[in-house]
């Protein structure tokens, strides 16, 4: 069984490093621009471009991964395609012995099976749709 990572990108730390990556890729651009030694614009376009990396990192390192702020949720889970919604689309919730079912306007039914996802999993992904909805 495996476990969903749920990341928050409204969280501070998400933040710092979105910001700190744009920060720096302006910091490239005006080096470039001033003519400044090439190492330091090619230093400077190099830290942002890593630190935009670190932002999507968790959809590299973990199986199933799903990204929510206040108002969305995208989900990457093993063996399903990319999923995406508005909380206020979420027609239906129903958290059962089965597992997790999820009606959104307009798209096809979500399924996460309790045979394939833990039971916390489940239940954290039921409660931060139902929090926001």
């Amino acid at each position: 069984m495996d476990g969903i990572y749920f990341k928050n990108q409204e969280s501070l730390n998400f933040k710092l490093l979105v910001a700190s990556a744009i920060v720096t890729m302006i910091a490239a651009i005006v080096l470039f621009l001033n003519e400044a030694p090439s190492y330091l614009s090619l230093t400077a376009a190099s830290l942002s471009v890593i630190l935009f990396a670190f932002t999507s990192l968790d959809n590299f390192v973990y199986n199933n991964v799903v990204n929510y702020d206040s108002r969305s949720v995208t989900g990457k889970l093993l063996g399903r395609r990319t999923f995406g919604f508005l909380f206020e689309q979420v027609q239906e919730t129903v958290l059962s012995d089965k597992g997790l079912l999820i009606r959104v306007q307009g798209q096809d039914v979500i399924t996460l099976s309790r045979k394939r996802y833990k039971e916390k999993s489940l239940q954290e992904f039921y409660n931060l749709i139902n929090k926001n909805k």
